[in-house]
């Protein structure tokens, strides 16, 4: 229970404060606090473009937090702003890579900027447990003095195993704000929790697969965070109550 409020919170915080967008061009969804993304695709990389919405210029920073069931040698990657940063054929965990250049604002990354892509058995490595993750914290930091602004963590998971997983976390879990109900759409059966702002959790569903209406009239109209929870899957959606 403290974790998942600890989460929650964490989750609010970034809905107020952030000032980047990290965007999944693969699945043309955002990246927020705590997601995972998720791919079955070996030797497929993964993009990911970064817009800078503050009013001045940013400088990017990415930390390998940690590595799970695998190692660096699996992963390829690319991060950079403008063609400037590096790309490299392994990755270590504690290592920073820099963007090599400012990001200026109002402007977003290449598309071939910034990549991800876990490459089964790279550089001799060996590993069959599943899932590999890979644990990264994107810092965003002022350009004319380098004091970190915001910062971003997320998962990257390659699952060969993986099939209605990534689409859940993605375009496939659908909510719609309807007046008196909501309308939710899930490709598998999952647990639905809501919480107000303030992190009180006030309704709990057991969803089953395909298209659900969940009673709102009881609630006052404003800002709500659903948490859909299923298996490994432990997602955040803001929603409006109408």
């Amino acid at each position: 229970m403290k974790q998942t409020l600890f989460t929650l919170l964490i989750f609010l915080s970034s809905l107020l404060h952030a000032q980047i967008t990290i965007h999944n061009s693969n699945t043309n969804t955002d990246i927020h606090q705590g997601d995972t993304v998720v791919t079955n695709q070996d030797h497929t990389p993964t993009y990911v473009t970064v817009t800078n919405n503050y009013s001045f210029d940013i400088n990017l920073k990415l930390t390998v937090v940690s590595i799970n069931n695998t190692d660096g040698r699996e992963m390829s990657l690319c991060f950079g702003v403008n063609g400037m940063g590096q790309c490299l054929n392994q990755i270590q965990t504690g290592a920073v890579y820099d963007g090599g250049a400012a990001l200026t604002s109002g402007a977003t990354t290449g598309h071939n900027d910034i990549d991800f892509n876990h490459i089964e058995g790279n550089n001799g490595a060996s590993f069959s447990n599943y899932p590999k993750d890979y644990v990264f914290k994107l810092s965003a930091l002022r350009a004319s003095d380098n004091s970190i602004l915001e910062e971003i963590t997320f998962t990257y998971r390659y699952d060969p195993n993986a099939q209605n997983i990534d689409h859940f976390e993605n375009h496939d879990f659908k909510v719609k704000s309807l007046t008196g109900n909501l309308l939710v759409e899930t490709p598998v059966a999952t647990q639905l929790f809501m919480y107000n702002m303030t992190g009180q959790q006030v309704k709990e569903f057991d969803l089953s697969e395909g298209k659900n209406y969940i009673d709102t009239a009881d609630l006052n109209k404003g800002i709500y965070i659903l948490r859909a929870k299923s298996g490994q899957l432990d997602i955040y959606k803001k929603i409006i109550i109408k």
